[in-house]
């Protein structure tokens, strides 16, 4: 029994077909299965995966007679997968050579993580890394605070999960074309912890026939739907869409308009505090969370007095300033430095 399935589905992915590949068969870590699902390709993809398949038994393929999506077809291959821990792996994408070995390590150390990702590098069409994105990690609670909001896992290609933590959710979400990483992450957020290690594992190709690229509306739509009905779930009932598109840009940008300033404020001490007694309840609270996601909450609002501050909104700023030093006392200096010169500038501006 293999110790991990790599799960990619790939429909008329024959561009980048051989990279992918390549680039799990390439691992340091060999104790695993390729399962990989056509998903009724038109192209090349069936006689590039039976090249490959012919010279390596550890990969297993299946096809579909007709194109069923993505979401159902993840879930075809995890019904045949038999690792305990699922990899999963796009076909434009390209794993580096040690991601499963750092991957596995971790699942195997720490039976409370349900989930492992790591970080990527943005690459074009031609395989040149065009963006070495700022890298994303935190305590496993934060990444579960921050999936409220967002994806804040960012990609779906550079995942590790535990197999049976999937099935007993019921696997991927099929009333779903897209987004449908995100809605799995949300539901294994409540039942184990997610690691984000800090080192590049992954790849991620950008190019115009990319799911993002054509489904960028319908991904936006759908995890919005998810954010508000995880928050829901704490909060025993649903916010309206607008708060939550409103806190969504509270942590990504742009900031929310200066009139949302209090509703954002309220809407995160109700959150904050169904949070932590939820993540308590069920045994993944750790220490000082509530503190780290005070802090992380205060950042943000000094960041949006700054904002307002150097666009010469004075008294927004300084309340922006005021809600900051609500959340986290501590930040008070912090408020001065990142306040002094734009307020100075737009106070001269005033006078002159």
């Amino acid at each position: 029994m293999p110790r991990v399935s790599v799960l990619m589905s790939v429909y008329n992915g024959e561009r980048y077909l051989r990279q992918a590949v390549e680039g799990i068969l390439n691992q340091s870590f060999t104790d695993f299965e390729f399962v990989i699902v056509d998903d009724g390709s038109t192209d090349g993809t069936w006689e590039i995966l039976g090249e490959y398949a012919a010279r390596d038994s550890r990969i297993v393929l299946l096809r579909n007679e007709a194109n069923i999506g993505l979401t159902r077809s993840l879930n075809k291959g995890l019904h045949v997968a038999r690792g305990e821990y699922i990899a999963r792996q796009d076909a434009d994408d390209v794993s580096l050579p040690h991601r499963l070995e750092k991957q596995v390590a971790v699942l195997q150390d720490n039976p409370d993580v349900v989930l492992v990702s790591g970080n990527i590098d943005l690459m074009d069409a031609d395989g040149h890394i065009w963006w070495r994105r700022p890298r994303r990690t935190a305590p496993p609670g934060l990444v579960a605070w921050f999936l409220l909001f967002y994806n804040y896992l960012g990609g779906h290609s550079q995942v590790m999960f535990r197999r049976q933590a999937a099935f007993d959710l019921g696997g991927y979400a099929e009333d779903r074309p897209c987004s449908q990483d995100y809605e799995l992450w949300l539901r294994l957020a409540e039942v184990g912890k997610i690691v984000i290690l800090p080192d590049v594992l992954l790849l991620y190709r950008t190019h115009g026939n990319s799911v993002t690229s054509r489904h960028g509306d319908d991904q936006k739509r759908y995890s919005l739907m998810d954010s508000q009905r995880a928050m829901a779930r704490l909060l025993g009932e649903e916010p309206d869409l607008a708060e939550v598109i409103a806190l969504r840009d509270f942590w990504l940008g742009p900031l929310p308009t200066e009139d949302r300033m209090g509703m954002v404020h309220n809407r995160l001490k109700t959150l904050s505090k169904a949070f932590l007694k939820d993540r308590v309840r069920r045994g993944l609270d750790e220490p000082n969370l509530g503190r780290s996601v005070a802090w992380e909450v205060a950042g943000r609002f000094l960041t949006w007095a700054r904002v307002l501050a150097r666009q010469g909104r004075v008294f927004p700023a300084l309340r922006a300033c005021s809600l900051a030093l609500s959340w986290y006392a501590l930040s008070a200096a912090l408020c001065v430095r990142r306040l002094a010169w734009p307020l100075s500038l737009s106070m001269h501006s005033c006078t002159s």
